[in-house]
């Protein structure tokens, strides 16, 4: 067994993604991390099913809406996979995507699944009436994740 200041702090990070600039300081830096402790990473994407439903005044027919919840699912994949192969080079990663209309929820819940050790988010840094309106799923993550959680403050606008 390897003396405690050695052994790595983590085994297994997640690393969850909405795809934004600021998404990607935690990605960058999970990816950093995986490589220098040779950890396992997932990376995640939590979409709302409910923000794809058309408003009742389009009335789109079941078989059109399933269609484009397929089209929504193969996109947010096709980015996962590029995400994957652009930043995590030499990393053994796992991806995943989740339809919750809770992301810190999904988070939290998919990280206990998988046996995450560290959780690596980004946070938009919003204040004032932007956050009271918003929220941040970044917060809540950290309030009731199990695990620990490494927040990046990122000053990106989006």
């Amino acid at each position: 067994m390897l003396p405690l200041f050695i052994m790595p702090f983590a085994t297994h990070i997640l690393v969850p993604t909405d795809f934004s600039d600021a998404a990607k300081l935690a990605t960058d830096a999970a990816a950093m991390l995986a490589k220098r402790l040779g950890t396992h990473v997932t990376l995640l994407h939590v979409h709302d099913p409910d923000g794809l439903r058309a408003p009742a005044h389009l009335a789109y027919s079941p078989t059109r809406e399933k269609d484009i919840d397929a089209e929504v699912r193969a996109w947010i994949d096709q980015r996962l996979a590029e995400l994957r192969d652009s930043t995590f080079d030499g990393v053994d990663v796992t991806v995943a995507h989740i339809a919750d209309e809770s992301p810190a929820h999904a988070i939290c819940a998919h990280a206990e699944k998988v046996g995450a050790d560290l959780i690596v988010i980004a946070t938009h840094g919003r204040t004032g009436l932007k956050h009271l309106l918003i929220g941040s799923v970044a917060e809540r993550v950290v309030r009731h994740a199990k695990m620990p959680v490494l927040t990046l403050r990122s000053n990106a606008e989006d």
